[in-house]
């Protein structure tokens, strides 16, 4: 999975192979292991092969202990997630592409779940004069006129009936 040798792994730290922005989390938590805080910790972290390519992993970190309960050493397992990883940017990436794009129109968008206003864009708060969190929750027959409302709930039935 790291693509060092054994030998390499017996001589190197595990700062050494360690993406250097996920070190200093590493670092603590290692920490506050070896002083009592945590019992053990499992954490999402990079670490960096030998030709200089990052792995994703979830490394699960637990203490060996002495009879007297002192702490010898670390044992540690590490779960390559890489492709995991990539799908999370992938998803990321497509949101915030999306988010965008709903954000740059001048068409209001509003998205509701059970009936109560969960977004709406920036073109339709301008429309409507709210802020955005000002609806937040709001449920979407109060944003409707009665008529308005009654037409909606026409349109939709024709929708949902082929008509």
């Amino acid at each position: 999975m790291l693509g060092y040798e054994r030998e390499d792994l017996l001589r190197l730290t595990f700062q050494e192979i360690t993406f250097a922005d996920d070190l200093q989390r590493c670092e603590q938590l290692t920490r506050r292991l070896l002083n009592g805080e945590i019992p053990d910790y499992t954490l999402d972290k990079r670490f960096v092969r030998p030709d200089a390519s990052a792995v994703w992993t979830r490394i699960s970190v637990v203490p060996a202990r002495h009879a007297n309960g002192h702490i010898e050493f670390l044992i540690g397992t590490a779960e390559d997630i890489s492709a995991q990883m990539a799908a999370r940017q992938v998803m990321e990436d497509q949101h915030n592409f999306l988010q965008a794009m709903v954000e740059g129109i001048d068409i209001g968008v509003l998205i509701s779940d059970a009936g109560h206003v969960i977004y709406m864009n920036a073109s339709l708060h301008r429309m409507l004069g709210y802020t955005a969190q000002s609806l937040h929750g709001t449920p979407v027959s109060d944003l409707y006129t009665p008529q308005s409302h009654a037409q909606t709930l026409l349109r939709r039935h024709s929708l949902q009936n082929g008509i």
